[in-house]
């Protein structure tokens, strides 16, 4: 895919995801109160924001930015996050088994907004696809942390840890879908604008 010339417009690919993300959350928590209350140091809000802020980030480096931008997006937004997430529960966590971590899904994350959400072939499911290979992919990402922190992982974890992963991305691919429609449709409004502007000044030279 070729990179478009950025504009502030492509901030909607990060803006937008991360207000519906939101929303969506509280939906989902049913209260305020809920959404925002922490478990084990992290609360759902911020994790919902964080990751999707993440998915945000990766779609407007992969629109926007050169090759090397998107790269450094991909390596240094998962340490980030860790630091942050060692911070916020206590650093009961090994901080290069976590960055490790991340930076499996964030890749992994990147490689499914590739085959799908920026996939011509996709573009009618792009959503509902993007939303279930993230959803497996989040939960493998909990699976196997569990195991660094041994942590037991029932059957029961793998379906409620799935449908949370799979709330959570529909929205996030919703977001991303509203984002992409708004900064098209604009394009495509000045590209005809440009168009018009150039048949004037022909027909004024003649």
């Amino acid at each position: 895919m070729e990179r478009t010339k950025l504009m502030p417009r492509h901030l909607l690919l990060i803006a937008v995801p991360l207000v519906v993300a939101f929303l969506g959350g509280l939906l989902f928590s049913g209260n305020f109160n809920s959404f925002m209350q922490e478990k084990g140091g992290i609360s759902t809000a911020q994790q919902f924001i964080g990751i999707s802020l993440l998915c945000g980030a990766l779609a407007f480096s992969w629109k926007c930015l050169p090759k090397p931008f998107s790269w450094a997006i991909i390596i240094f937004s998962p340490l980030l996050l860790a630091l942050l997430t060692i911070l916020k529960t206590g650093g009961g966590q090994n901080l290069a088994i976590t960055f490790m971590l991340n930076l499996l899904f964030t890749v992994g994350l990147w490689g499914v907004l590739q085959l799908t959400f920026f996939a011509k072939s996709m573009l009618k499911i792009r959503t509902a696809a993007f939303a279930l290979l993230a959803s497996v992919l989040l939960t493998l990402y909990f699976r196997v942390l569990f195991i660094f922190l041994k942590i037991p992982f029932s059957k029961a974890d793998w379906t409620t840890y799935f449908m949370n992963a799979l709330f959570l991305f529909i929205f996030i691919g919703f977001g991303l879908s509203l984002a992409d429609v708004s900064i098209i449709r604009k394009e495509v409004e000045e590209a005809k604008r440009q168009k018009r502007t150039q048949e004037d000044d022909e027909t004024d030279d003649q």
